[in-house]
């Protein structure tokens, strides 16, 4: 799974296996950016865009909550402090989700 974008695509496309399906599902760092198409024949993977509805959504969440699985938290930051939780984002300096308590 690819979330980063165009800034990471070509560190996942180095990282998987060859043959390797990789579903792009976010676009962290822009929506504009290369493709490294050689990279991707060459080892043989496929590359596709993934959206899912509400419904799938809450499909996964009522999986998840049934596992023992929790996701990893870098920071969590009152509402009040949004404007920090984003320059955070956008400095790309953290290493999991990004909280906004309300």
């Amino acid at each position: 799974m690819e979330v980063g974008g165009p800034a990471t695509l070509a560190q996942s496309i180095q990282s998987a296996r060859v043959g390797a399906h990789i579903a792009l599902i976010g676009v962290l760092t822009g929506t504009q950016g290369s493709v490294p198409t050689a990279a991707l024949m060459v080892r043989q993977q496929r590359l596709q865009g993934v959206v899912g509805s509400r419904r799938h959504q809450q499909d996964l969440i009522r999986a998840l909550d049934g596992l023992e699985t929790r996701p990893v938290i870098d920071r969590s930051f009152p509402l009040e402090a949004i404007a920090d939780a984003f320059a955070l984002q956008q400095s790309g300096g953290h290493f999991a989700k990004i909280v906004l308590e309300f």
